[in-house]
């Protein structure tokens, strides 16, 4: 799937919405909308500022505390 992406086309492409809920991140706290990817994987979408209607991106590329989330490798 393209990003950023309207709802539409999450849906089209897909993907279902399962909820919404704040960033944990420390300084983040924006609403990030949860979907479930057609591969069954939970993805966090952000909406895109300053986009004519309701467009998402992946919330892991505008979060400003996206290091506290990485996965540490073995």
């Amino acid at each position: 799937m393209k990003f950023p992406a309207s709802k539409a086309e999450l849906e089209a492409g897909g993907y279902k919405h399962t909820g919404t809920a704040r960033c944990q991140g420390s300084a983040c706290q924006t609403w990030i909308y949860w979907y479930k990817t057609p591969a069954g994987k939970a993805m966090p979408l952000s909406k895109k500022i300053n986009e004519p209607g309701e467009v998402f991106e992946p919330h892991f590329l505008v979060c400003i505390n996206a290091k506290e989330f990485r996965r540490k490798k073995a």
